[in-house]
């Protein structure tokens, strides 16, 4: 009787708890908002091979791995941008046509999924430059982007943005 006694005191002390703090929470979400805050004024920055990489620097480049059937790495809108390779084209593209957008940030919400995992949802308005120096309609976005911790950077594993033009 004993025996089993200390087995089960045993085995109900070695079981882990895989829920973390409020505390734990809180500073992941904090370390997020920081890295988050960080991309999106380098968002304004003027758009060059500079710009673009450091834009990479908050993406992760095995995003495509994460799923467990075919990967959808960025949703604009009802288009899904698979890899992480469309996806770069499809930046690049991007980039090569504006001088610069202007986003603004106009509500942020974060969740803490796990331990190296974190949600982030926004809505905001933007303008973007084009190269030939007209502005473009105001648009509104909502975000949705997963934030995972990649050997201590927070990265970028998915992105999804909806927009429309403000006047709708």
């Amino acid at each position: 009787m004993y025996l089993f006694l200390g087995l089960m005191i045993t085995a109900l002390g070695c079981q882990t708890d895989s829920k973390f703090s409020e505390s734990e929470k809180e500073a992941l979400v904090q370390a997020v908002m920081k890295t988050s805050q960080q991309f999106w004024s380098m968002a304004q920055q003027p758009y060059d091979t500079g710009s673009f990489r450091a834009f990479l620097k908050y993406w992760d480049e095995n995003s495509d791995q994460i799923w467990q059937t075919d990967p959808a790495t960025v949703v604009f809108n009802t288009s899904i941008t698979k890899t992480g390779e469309e996806w770069m084209n499809s930046l690049k593209g991007m980039i090569n046509n504006r001088i610069r957008t202007f986003p603004t940030i106009l509500e942020s919400h974060f969740s803490a999924l796990s331990n190296d995992k974190v949600l982030e949802v926004h809505k905001g308005d933007y303008t973007i430059t084009m190269k030939d120096s007209t502005v473009s309609e105001p648009f509104t976005m909502v975000n949705t982007i997963v934030w995972a911790n990649i050997n201590g950077d927070w990265k970028m594993q998915f992105w999804h943005e909806s927009w429309a033009k403000k006047s709708e």
